[in-house]
């Protein structure tokens, strides 16, 4: 005969069970909610990286090729001496009223080495002392000539080469930096005159339209004599 079930174990049997389904329940909650959250962080990372498109118009980041600094200096090369100016092909442009300005420059220059391209008049008015401009492969030409004007303006431009540009102004004081200036060692590292950035981080100007030729680069070999 069997024996009677007590009320005592139907309640523990009951309650058995209902500990085992919550304990499902929330096994069940838990892992759903652990697959989501892993789902949203790579999600997040895919769009932070930029390998997956975001639901926003606005990214999260600006890629380093896309950063473009406001400051508009370039740095030298780090510890770059100067050019050997005879290395030095530069032209020299008259932005000021005063007759004969650029050749008197490109003369002063070209006695201290500097390889010359010629002399013209800029096209409009410059104030300043000496504005130099060379593109991202003539940044250490740059500088070289820089540093023999008292006050000058560095300026990168889009130009492909070497090659430098000088247009002095109405602050230019009719000389150069002296020779003997500690500025002009060519021991002593090309400095920035201020704050300075990367050149791939710096928008440039637009490069003149007619550049000088260097005449070392473009002269025809001459031709070998006939045996």
């Amino acid at each position: 005969m069997d024996k009677p079930t007590s009320s005592t174990s139907k309640f523990k049997t009951r309650r058995e069970i209902l500990r085992r389904h919550r304990r499902e329940r929330q096994v069940l909650f838990f892992g759903i909610l652990t697959i989501a959250l892993g789902a949203v962080g790579f999600g997040a990372y895919s769009i932070y990286t930029g390998t997956m498109a975001g639901p926003f118009s606005a990214p999260f980041v600006t890629k380093a090729a896309d950063f473009k600094s406001g400051i508009t200096l370039p740095c030298p090369p780090d510890d770059a001496l100067p050019m050997a100016t005879g290395d030095v092909l530069v032209r020299v442009f008259n932005g000021t009223d005063r007759a004969g300005l650029a050749g008197a420059v490109l003369t002063d220059l070209t006695g201290r080495g500097y390889f010359g391209a010629g002399a013209g008049n800029w096209s409009r008015t410059y104030t300043g002392d000496a504005r130099i401009m060379f593109g991202a492969d003539g940044i250490r030409e740059g500088y070289t000539v820089a540093r023999n004007f008292v006050n000058p303006e560095l300026i990168l431009d889009t130009r492909k080469g070497v090659s430098v540009d000088v247009v002095v102004g109405a602050d230019y004081s009719g000389e150069l930096v002296p020779l003997t200036d500690p500025s002009l060692d060519p021991k002593v590292a090309l400095e920035a005159p201020g704050p300075c950035e990367k050149a791939r981080l710096i928008a440039p100007e637009p490069a003149p339209r007619s550049l000088p030729v260097d005449p070392r680069v473009s002269a025809s070999p001459s031709p070998s004599p006939s045996p």
